[in-house]
């Protein structure tokens, strides 16, 4: 904001430097043109200027002259607050000039519309409080009503074809009057700015663009109002996700915010609005979830598909090893990312739908299994039980996907998906990608196993046969990744597109 005791934050000063150069080329160009336009329409083209005309070219001057400081380099807020002050006092002493120097007394009346308009303008485009649109209006109205005040006591001696005493009036009244206007616009702009920034403001946190969403919720970058740290933001409403759901989710990000592991996305923070919406705020992701990844370029080489998986047996052990199940494992909710230099960093996100598991196996929450049907273990689609192995079933789905570019079920209603998860092993990976290794293809079987006990026995068991078959597979070095990622098109960081954990999931009744 340009006035008030509230601090300025850095998108406020953005503002202010955007606007003054906006209002200083529209307004600048048009007090040339305008200036132009009367010495051609009066045949005086070339002849010098006079005293009014000068006036004229003063203010065109001061707004051309606050365009090119505000269009360079960032300027310090109290820097383009005194800008705005002294251009608006130019206008007003230019606007003087105009007036008393005319040729008729009418122009005296056009400098306060002059005035006025500038004001108006100012009001509109430049947001401040009310108090400091006075403070400025003033100033800028002194050049114009102080020669009226000075006429009437003697002082200044101008061509009047009506009484002093009537002319000061007039001014002083109509000054008066042309002030209050700005000043009410000012109050109005500057309250629906306030508004529109609280309303995009969630705790410390102002909300930027949109860059996710789903069924329930929504993504967005956004940054932390004291730390100035990028985040994304997701929110999940009441009136879409059910009370019950939130009330649900809630406990479980903050189990999920004790998670430190460094392919674990970090939850920074939770809380609820006023109005009942429900948010948290976890780092923001430079890259891509898998999904994105295999659409855009095809299957990816084994050597780099197991570098992958390690990274996400990681993030899973120590989520298992503190009790969590993720349930919602996916490509669409493993991001490949840079982070401080390095390439190829995995991200596992929306632990949405984890669950406590007390023991070796517990229910669904609520009565319901949960999970993408493409990747639902069997016990998933039983309703029965779920538990680590659950989620190193969908690891072995995402494992197949990755060098493939194909799901093992695909193509098929929902019943009969339900029917091959439970019943049809997977079609061989080796008949679908033939370059893969038969200890892949192996490992990939055994983590699709339809009985949890003839899985790995845990995400660490999982990560040393895959470091096993990494040492047999050609390295997949920093600077292959680097390469990978130098050909990639920039774009804005990419945050899972499922705003809750629920988007593309199958939610069934217990059996």
């Amino acid at each position: 904001m340009t006035g008030g005791s509230t601090p300025h934050t850095e998108r406020d000063r953005e503002v202010l430097q955007e606007r003054l150069a906006v209002q200083g080329l529209i307004a600048g160009t048009l007090s040339v043109i305008f200036v132009l336009l009367v010495r051609l329409a009066g045949g005086r083209a070339f002849a010098p200027p006079q005293l009014a005309e000068l006036g004229v070219a003063l203010v065109g001057f001061a707004y051309l002259a606050s365009w090119g400081l505000a269009r360079g380099r960032a300027l310090p807020h109290r820097a383009l607050q005194g800008l705005d002050v002294g251009l608006i006092v130019c206008v007003g002493i230019g606007c003087g000039l105009h007036g008393w120097f005319g040729p008729t007394a009418d122009t005296r009346f056009d400098s306060l519309l002059a005035i006025n308009n500038a004001l108006l303008v100012r009001a509109i485009l430049l947001p401040s409080t009310p108090v400091r649109t006075l403070g400025i209006g003033a100033a800028a109205l002194v050049p114009v009503v102080a020669p009226a005040l000075a006429a009437l006591a003697g002082l200044f001696s101008p061509p009047s074809y009506i009484g002093l005493q009537l002319q000061a009036a007039i001014f002083v009244g109509w000054a008066l009057v042309l002030l209050v206007v700005p000043v009410l616009v000012s109050r109005i702009v500057y309250d629906l700015r306030r508004e529109v920034a609280s309303a995009k403001r969630l705790g410390p946190y102002e909300l930027g663009e949109r860059i996710g969403a789903g069924a329930m919720g929504e993504v967005f970058r956004a940054n932390h109002a004291l730390l100035r740290r990028a985040t994304a933001i997701k929110l999940l409403r009441a009136e879409r996700a059910g009370e019950a759901a939130i009330a649900r989710f809630e406990r479980e990000v903050q189990l999920t915010a004790s998670l430190t592991h460094p392919n674990t996305v970090a939850v920074y923070d939770f809380g609820r609005t006023s109005d009942r919406v429900f948010y948290y705020a976890m780092e923001l992701l430079d890259g891509w979830n898998l999904r994105e990844i295999v659409e855009r370029g095809g299957p990816l080489p084994p050597e780099r598909a197991v570098h992958i998986l390690r990274q996400i047996c990681a993030s899973l052990n120590e989520a298992h090893q503190q009790g969590l199940v993720h349930r919602d494992i996916k490509a669409a909710n493993v991001m490949l990312c840079r982070r401080a230099g390095m390439y190829d960093v995995v991200k596992v996100v929306d632990f949405g739908l984890a669950q406590v598991v007390r023991g070796p196996a517990a229910m669904g929450a609520d009565g319901l299994v949960v999970g993408t049907p493409a990747y639902l273990a069997p016990e998933g689609w039983r309703g029965t039980a779920v538990g680590p192995r659950t989620d190193l079933y969908a690891v072995g789905v995402l494992a197949y996907y990755l060098v493939s570019g194909s799901l093992p079920f695909v193509g098929i209603e929902l019943m009969a998906l339900c029917h091959a998860h439970l019943e049809r092993p997977a079609p061989p990976l080796q008949d679908v990608a033939p370059s893969v290794p038969a200890a892949y293809a192996a490992l990939v079987a055994d983590c699709l196993a339809k009985s949890p006990s003839d899985r790995p026995t845990s995400a660490e068991a999982l990560d040393s046969t895959l470091a096993a078959i990494g040492a047999d597979l050609p390295a997949w070095e920093p600077s292959a990744a680097r390469a990978w990622w130098a050909k990639q098109r920039p774009g804005a960081p990419v945050e899972s597109t499922s705003s809750s954990g629920l988007q593309s999931t199958l939610l069934l009744p217990d059996r």
